[in-house]
This record gives C-alpha cells, sequence and structure tokens, in this order.
C-alpha cells in the first residue's frame, strides 16, 4: 500500500519511481526489446511506453538537469 498521490510529497514520488530502478534494470538485462518477433516487439515496446506515460504523470522530465 502506498499513500495517494494527492498526500504524496515530491520527495516521497520520487522515492517511488526511483524504486522501479531495479525492475527496468533487470527488464533490459534480461529482455531482447527488438524481438525478430514483431508482436513480442510490438508487446515490449509497449511495455515501456506505459512506463515512460506513468513517469510523465509525475513529472516532465525533460526540464530536469542532471
Amino acid at each position: 500500500y502506498t499513500t495517494p498521490a494527492r498526500l504524496r510529497t515530491v520527495e516521497q514520488t520520487m522515492g517511488l519511481l526511483a524504486g522501479t530502478k531495479g525492475f527496468v534494470d533487470k527488464f533490459f538485462d534480461n529482455v531482447k526489446v527488438n524481438d525478430e518477433n514483431e508482436q513480442i516487439k510490438k508487446n515490449r515496446l509497449e511495455l515501456l511506453f506505459l512506463l515512460c506515460k506513468t513517469f510523465d504523470s509525475f513529472a516532465d522530465f525533460s526540464k530536469f538537469e542532471v
């Protein structure tokens, strides 16, 4: 269970997003996104799109400076 988004601080939200790093790393370490099978490739690209969309719903990461 997590706190509803409207009650979270920026720090809490960024912590939750940062917590996905391990899952994302494992995905790229173990999954060939551009599979030869077009349906598999399409499904994997859709997963990445949904991940990006989720992150974008929290912040405009193009505005961040690293």
